[in-house]
This record gives structure tokens, sequence and C-alpha cells, in this order.
């Protein structure tokens, strides 16, 4: 089939059904979907990042920890650095040499959180997007639970925090 010419751009295209659906649309059919059946959808984790050196060990820990822990998905985490000036970006690329599954995309300077989520959703290839703070104000944990929100069927799944230590009822409101 189509999808043998394909080769090594394969799995690209099993990782992207927005390219596979498309790929169809244009050769009529033609392009195999066979290929991709049976493999475990993919998460992308989108972490915007601005001078984290402090903690984005840990973060990458905690990420990495949880990614082993859902065997139901397969796993891709994508830091955004936003023009840090600190040796986030230098961490982060260590990070992705050594695991395949830790992307980077690395502004020359800073754009603000908007333009690194922005830029981070762009790049995902998942099936479904989760959108992280590297400061880890909100547990990695939750992301379990919006998974298991959005494999019975919700198509947005967020969050909203109670409470968080430490803020007053005033910052609150």
């Amino acid at each position: 089939g189509a999808m043998a010419r394909l080769g090594y751009r394969q799995a690209m295209v099993c990782e992207n059904p927005t390219l596979l659906n498309a790929m169809q649309k244009v050769s009529g059919g033609m392009v195999d979907a066979s290929p991709c059946k049976g493999m475990p959808p993919l998460l992308s984790v989108v972490v915007p990042c601005y001078n984290e050196e402090q903690v984005i060990k840990e973060t990458l820990r905690q990420l990495l920890r949880l990614a082993d822990a859902l065997p139901e998905v397969r796993t891709e985490l994508i830091f955004v650095d936003d023009g840090s000036r600190d040796e986030t970006c230098r961490l982060l690329k260590l990070a992705a040499q050594a695991d395949p599954r830790v992307k980077i995309l690395s502004f020359a300077r800073n754009f603000g959180h908007q333009i690194a989520v922005t830029a981070g959703i762009d790049a995902a290839a998942g099936d479904a997007v989760v959108l992280i703070d590297a400061d880890l104000q909100d547990p990695p944990e939750v992301i379990r639970q919006m998974l298991a929100r959005w494999h019975e069927g919700y198509d947005v799944v967020y969050g909203t925090r109670i409470e968080r230590d430490g803020e007053s009822a005033f910052k609150r409101a």
C-alpha cells in the first residue's frame, strides 16, 4: 500500500491523526491506516518554561515518572523554553539526549507565556494535549484524572484549583 512507500515517515503519520486523515483524503483513501491501528494514543504534555533551572530537574523527574506509569498512552513532553537566561535550556537539552520523549522548542528571546503555550500546542503531535506549568504549581498526577475523563469521551477537560497553599482570599477573588 501507499503507507509502505512512505517508509520512515510512517511513524510520524501514525502519531498525527490530522496528517493521516489529510493523506487519506488527498490519495482518495489509498493511504493504508492499518499500521496505525492498535497503537496507544499519544499524549502531548506542553510545559512552558522561563528561567526554571531551580525546578526543571524535578519537573522532568515527575513528568517522566508519570509517563512511565501511564501504559495506556504514549507520551511526548514538549518543553518550550521562552528565552530563559539561566541554565534551563541546557538542562532540557541534556534530558532530551537521555530520553526521546523529551522535546524542546527554544526561543531566542522571551515572547511571553501565551506565545510559548501556543507554540507548544502547535508542535504537539498528540491525540490529546495537556498544559502544565514548569514550576509544578499543579501536581502532574492531575493529568491521570484528566486522561480518565478524556477516555470517557470528553473533548475538553480542564481543572480549576479549589485552593492554593499560602494564597489569601483577596488574591483568589
